[in-house]
């Protein structure tokens, strides 16, 4: 019994990560004085038109 409750807490935290997703349509660097906005967006590994999940986001966050 224990085990179904979390399937189903996993499975619902899971669909709940799959529901906060967005897609990148632009891309806007403000404040960048020494870098190209394209240095930006090939460290980043950012992708146009892509869906990206909150871990997601915080990975390209991080690469750059």
């Amino acid at each position: 019994m224990f085990k179904k409750i979390i399937k189903i807490n996993f499975f619902f935290i899971f669909l709940t990560t799959l529901l906060f997703a967005d897609i990148i349509k632009d891309i806007n660097i403000t404040g960048n004085q020494r870098i190209s906005d394209q240095t930006i967006i090939v460290y980043g590994n950012i992708e146009l038109n892509k869906e990206y999940n909150n871990e997601e986001l915080n990975n390209v966050l991080k690469n750059y």
